[in-house]
């Protein structure tokens, strides 16, 4: 992240990098190559006096600086898909030796079984409609695009989008918050301050993570609009609200 990009709306940075690890089923990453981890990801903490928060963005660019793609996966946890065994999000990351890992898709607390739609690498794993939650997709050069959760899994792969997984919904698109804020309405927690984690995209195809903590004294948490609001600030052009 550009040094002084801070969020509007009263950010500070505070430096350091968090440990936290949570339970994690279905997750993105961004993979290390022979443990050869790509150097020019960067990471800061910040405080958002707003919500009362802390966050952390991690801006991953779509390129090394060999000039080679830094590609993002979408894995599961379990040795197959839906076997109902779980890693913490670390655990995960150690197991497929990733530079970056992130929760990602919803999933059956009970069971461990994975909802919605589920593509990796051009393979249909799953494909069911949870609850009308929208579809995060992503091509093979990481161009990432959220569809209704009734876009077909042959219309995915027909349209170049060999990876797909389902969160919760969009907040930006072209640059903009969604015209269509009915679908705020998707999510039961949109106005309400929780932990968050949003994969954000600039039109470069550069990554942006943010994420944070909530129900906390110290931590309250962040609203979706305070989501977009510090995400706007920062000039992405995609913005998607994934399982925290």
């Amino acid at each position: 992240i550009p040094k002084g990009a801070d969020g509007t709306g009263g950010s500070t940075e505070t430096g350091g990098l968090t440990s936290e690890v949570v339970a994690a089923n279905n997750l993105v990453y961004i993979p290390g190559i022979f443990s050869s981890y790509a150097s020019n990801i960067r990471s800061r903490r910040l405080r958002d006096e707003v919500s009362g928060t802390t966050y952390y963005l991690t801006y991953i660019p779509n390129k090394d600086i060999d000039g080679t793609q830094i590609k993002m996966f979408n894995g599961f946890s379990g040795d197959t898909f839906n076997d109902g065994n779980a890693l913490t999000t670390s655990e995960f990351a150690k197991k497929v030796d990733a530079s970056v890992c992130i929760n990602s898709g919803v999933f059956n607390v009970a069971t461990l079984v994975n909802e919605g739609t589920f593509i990796k690498d051009g393979e249909v794993l799953q494909n069911n409609n949870f609850s009308n939650h929208y579809i995060l997709a992503w091509k093979d050069d990481n161009t990432m695009t959220a569809f209704p959760a009734t876009k077909s899994t042959d219309e995915l792969l027909a349209e170049g989008y060999n990876n797909a997984v389902t969160g919760f919904i969009p907040l930006i698109e072209n640059g903009q918050e969604i015209a269509d804020t009915s679908i705020l309405n998707i999510c039961p927690h949109t106005y309400e301050k929780h932990p968050r984690q949003v994969i954000a995209q600039m039109k470069n195809k550069d990554i942006i993570i943010l994420g944070c903590d909530g129900r906390l004294s110290n931590e309250a948490g962040m609203t979706l609009a305070d989501c977009v609001r510090i995400l706007l600030s920062l000039g992405v052009d995609f913005a998607y609200n994934l399982d925290g």
